[in-house]
């Protein structure tokens, strides 16, 4: 499942020959200032409307371009833990390319947080590499009025860069890396290319990137193995390929711009980053030889078309969404402890195969009035069609047809929306707004086999209703804000499956049946935050602040069904989630910036729902998978290097336990991240030196329900990236 070396390397040529091919032009990016991710100048579009993040009425954080760069960040898993109360673990599904989940402010579960690419709703936990980006937004609280379902806890925007119409541009980037543990090295190249072709009308950006990390993780034969086969080592390597064009055409004197852009991006994985009972176990002990391999593409094509009026902005954002993944799990201790306890053990696997494809459409007016009243409106739509299907599997000679499954879903979500501003003095605004959405989810699910049923369940579920937004700012001076707001988020419904008749000693141990099981109602909150933006000392520091409460009923979890293998999402009841941020940036001296964050979230069960087994939520638990306290401090340092321009910096990450009943009730542990990197700039050529998880921290990313069955007593924990030690060279052209 992995690429040779000669295709890795044939790929990094033709990588570099398109950055190479841009010529002389201004270098972009060098990473050799300091960039600490202060909010004093950053101009962000959390609110359809460009403004400075300290004018934003709302707990929001943004990381810029340069110190995208300059921190080497390419995933959630290296910016997630530097954002005050985003947390991140496995998700609530086992597949390998999908196994991120975001909770922010403490709304945990799936679908809780929504994600962007610039004006395009995805999926939450896609989880694309980071190229090229002009900023990441990460936006607290819900978001229902201007972003709808699945925006509950916040939402993350990527906000790529678009093509500029003036300059011929290029960049090349190479990194080499070695992670503890690892049997070879990691590699990585990616380049981009600027073409004005008809300067200030017409202009093409493309980027393409390869790159290949190498596996840390071992299988090994257990004592009960049949045959001792080698241990397979480093098993759990992963390939990343792809890259994306984007076109930008002005028109009308620049009134007028339209930009189609395409992503594609392929990922190959041979095993699970996935340990045995503890996080720092790197042996996988096993009955059989059977590789886990999966991976996944996915293709995305946006179309956005602006146009600026005397009194506001129109845009129409078009954007359709289609990925393929598939994967395959070993289940063969599950499937002989519970199915060939008194015969020989045989191998038991499940492929799974999955597709989904989204089409949004959005069609947004922004104005710009002279006025003290300005408003933001628009209608939505989308339409999101997956499929999860398990192909036919025996598991010879138990039986001929171990498993085979094939779930559809659509989902279809209208709406519209409106938000209004009005100044009421100098300093005292308001803001108010509503989404109005109708939402449709068919679905069937029909499995056969040992594991399945034969039995065809399909449903519809149909929800309409309102998210209102209120919100109130008061601006002291131009340094100096405080604002609150109270806005309501939902998350749509959806259906479970398990073989009827084989779990209800799972479900009376929750405290519901078989029947109340089958589907889960959509869940809803209403927010409260209070909050503080402010700058000192000539804006050199910079302290927001926010504190908020959330009352969430009906709230959806993921449990373990028990010995019948099978987990469900239930709505366990309501709960209540208190806390507050705090961020601070200081540039304490010329060429010196320090930044530090914290976050803390009591987020507790107050209503179990009437479920009354052993194994439901108890009144005054957490929620899961929440911890109350985030922490993360950075340090950046600019200083000539043997007459050169350098640069230092370091950051620290803590995240608090929490608690996990996905499969077995159990506690995560508390961890902390470190990480250096050390560059200096020669010419047009930057090079860096760094250390990703420089104390090889093993992080407890929490254990996900299995596609057949968790073997009893043994847990499979999603881990972090051990220590990994490297060396850069970014070329700007």
């Amino acid at each position: 499942m992995t690429m040779t070396f000669g295709h890795r390397a044939s790929a990094m040529a033709m990588t570099l020959a398109i950055a190479a091919g841009a010529g002389s032009a201004h270098a972009q990016g060098d990473g050799n200032h300091v960039d600490d991710g202060s909010t004093t100048d950053i101009v962000v579009t959390a609110n359809r409307r460009e403004q400075r993040l300290q004018n934003a009425p709302l707990s929001i954080s943004a990381i810029g371009g340069a110190t995208i760069q300059r921190q080497g960040i390419e995933s959630i898993e290296d910016y997630g833990n530097r954002i005050p109360n985003l947390a991140f673990q496995a998700g609530d599904s086992t597949r390998t390319d999908l196994q991120t989940s975001v909770e922010i402010r403490g709304v945990s579960g799936s679908g809780t947080t929504g994600f962007y690419i610039d004006d395009s709703p995805l999926v939450a936990n896609l989880n694309p590499r980071v190229i090229e980006l002009d900023r990441i937004e990460v936006l607290r609280g819900p978001q229902g009025t201007l972003y709808g379902a699945r925006s509950m806890g916040g939402t993350i925007r990527y906000i790529t860069r678009q093509p500029d119409l003036d300059r011929f541009e290029g960049q090349a980037h190479l990194q080499g890396s070695w992670t503890a543990g690892a049997g070879s090295p990691n590699e990585k190249v990616d380049g981009v290319i600027n073409i004005p072709v008809v300067p200030g009308v017409f202009a093409l950006r493309a980027l393409a990137f390869v790159e290949h990390d190498a596996g840390w993780l071992d299988r090994a034969p257990s004592e009960n193995a049949p045959a001792k086969f080698p241990t397979r080592r480093n098993f759990n390597d992963a390939s990343y390929a792809g890259g994306q064009i984007a076109a930008l055409i002005s028109l009308d004197e620049g009134r007028l711009t339209i930009a189609p852009r395409f992503l594609y991006q392929k990922t190959t994985r041979g095993g699970r980053s996935e340990a045995d009972y503890e996080a720092g176990n790197t042996v996988n002990s096993r009955l059989f030889d059977i590789n886990e391999v999966g991976g996944s593409d996915w293709k995305l094509g946006t179309l956005t078309i602006g146009y600026q009026l005397p009194f506001g902005d129109i845009t129409a954002a078009t954007s359709y969404f289609d990925q393929h993944d598939e994967d395959l799990e070993d289940g063969s201790e599950f499937l002989n402890a519970n199915y060939n306890r008194n015969a020989d053990p045989v191998p038991g696997y499940l492929h799974a195969y999955g597709r989904s494809k989204i089409f949004s459409q959005e069609l947004r007016f922004t104005s710009e009035f002279d006025g003290p009243l300005n408003i933001t409106t628009g209608a939505f739509y989308q339409n999101s069609k997956t499929l999860t299907a398990f192909p036919a599997q025996s598991m010879l000679p138990v039986t001929p047809l171990l498993f085979e499954l094939d779930r559809p879903t659509t989902v279809t979500e209208a709406a519209v929306f409106g938000e209004a501003s009005l100044k009421i003095t100098r300093g005292l605004s308001m803001t108010a707004g509503v989404r109005h959405f109708d939402n449709k989810v068919d679905y069937s699910s029909l499995s056969k086999g040992l594991l399945g049923d034969n039995r065809l369940y399909t449903g519809v579920q149909k929800e309409a209703g309102f998210t209102p937004k209120f919100g109130i700012q008061y601006t002291i001076d131009d340094d100096h804000m405080l604002y609150a707001n109270a806005a309501k988020g939902y998350r749509v419904g959806g259906v479970n499956s398990f073989a009827a008749g084989r779990c209800d000693a799972g479900f009376a141990a929750i405290g519901t049946t078989e029947d109340r099981a089958r589907g889960y109602r959509s869940d809803q909150l209403w927010s409260y935050e209070l909050g503080a933006k402010t700058s000192w000392l000539d804006r050199r520091l910079t302290l927001n602040a926010a504190a908020f409460q959330i009352d969430w009923k009906d709230l959806q979890q993921r449990l373990g069904l028990g010995s019948c293998g099978f987990s469900a999402t239930i709505n366990v009841g309501a709960a209540r989630n208190r806390g507050g941020e705090l961020e601070a940036s200081w540039q304490a001296a010329k060429g010196v910036a320090i930044s530090l964050g914290g976050g803390y979230t009591d987020a507790i069960i107050t209503d179990n729902g009437g479920l009354n087994g052993t194994r439901a939520a108890q009144i005054g638990s957490r929620v899961q998978n929440v911890p109350k306290w985030t922490v993360n401090a950075g340090l950046d340092i600019d200083r000539d290097i043997a007459g050169r321009p350098g640069f230092l910096h370091l950051d620290y990450a803590y995240v608090g336990d929490s608690y996990n009943a996905r499969n077995t009730p159990r506690t995560r542990s508390s961890y902390s991240i470190v990480n250096a990197r050390l560059g200096v700039r020669i010419d047009m050529v930057n090079l860096a030196v760094f250390a990703s998880n420089l104390t090889n921290k093993a992080a407890d990313m929490a254990d996900v329900p299995p596609l057949i069955g968790q073997y009893a007593g043994r847990p499979r924990i999603a881990v972090n990236t051990p220590r990994t030690i490297g060396i850069e060279a970014r070329i700007a052209y």
